[in-house]
């Protein structure tokens, strides 16, 4: 199995871990994490599985912030 499709899958089950989260919070944790693993995955294919180059995610919003 590739690196990228090693990564696909982690975010194929960390995605199914978020939907059977409750807690809102904790589900959006699993999904960015998932969504950092697709990133990673698209690195390795860009790159040819070489080197990976440093991605940044955007910042999950708290609630105390969107209350502001």
């Amino acid at each position: 199995m590739t690196p990228a499709a090693k990564c696909r899958r982690l975010a194929t089950m960390l995605r199914a871990k978020a939907e059977h989260e409750r807690d809102p919070e904790a589900r959006a944790e699993w999904q960015y994490t998932a969504r950092g693993y697709l990133i990673l995955a698209n690195q390795f294919e860009r790159n040819g599985c070489k080197s990976i180059s440093y991605a940044s995610f955007p910042r999950i919003r708290d609630r105390d912030e969107e209350a502001a």
